[in-house]
């Protein structure tokens, strides 16, 4: 998860990632640091912007190499606080391969619907680059 969850601008971290139904998990996704000087980390701060986000949350179901269904929470100390997304990983055989479903659902209103798809499809793009520097790395050119 660490290689392709979130946009490329910010560094994940799986802090806790307890793989059964129920498991707890937590992720933080930290702004990289070739991106601030000490004064552009300081004007975030006093803006009340974040530089790092906290996401926890559960697993709601889990079929291992199936299904993985996630409630996270973003955490933040202002009025977005309390955000839940849900995001629900589908995989399937496929004649060409395998088949990745990937459902996300989250906040109606415009902001964090449109941050939402966004990081949604950011994830996607990072996770075919991390697949495609896996095959290209044993060799095989298979999905």
């Amino acid at each position: 998860m660490e290689s392709w969850w979130g946009p490329e601008d910010l560094r994940t971290t799986v802090r806790r990632f307890e793989v059964r139904k129920g498991g707890r998990v937590e992720i933080r996704l930290r702004y990289l640091p070739a991106l601030f000087t000490s004064a552009s980390a300081e004007a975030f701060r006093a803006a009340g912007v974040p530089i790092s986000l906290e996401l926890r949350g559960t697993i709601r179901e889990l079929v291992p190499d199936r299904l993985l269904d996630l409630d996270l929470r973003l955490e933040l100390d202002r009025a977005a606080s309390g955000v839940v997304m849900r995001t629900r990983f589908e995989i399937a055989d496929d004649a060409g391969g395998t088949l990745l479903r990937v459902v996300g659902a989250g906040s109606s209103t415009p902001h964090w619907r449109a941050f939402g798809e966004k990081n949604l499809q950011a994830q996607l793009e990072r996770m075919d680059r991390v697949l495609d520097r896996r095959r290209d790395a044993e060799g095989t050119g298979e999905p």
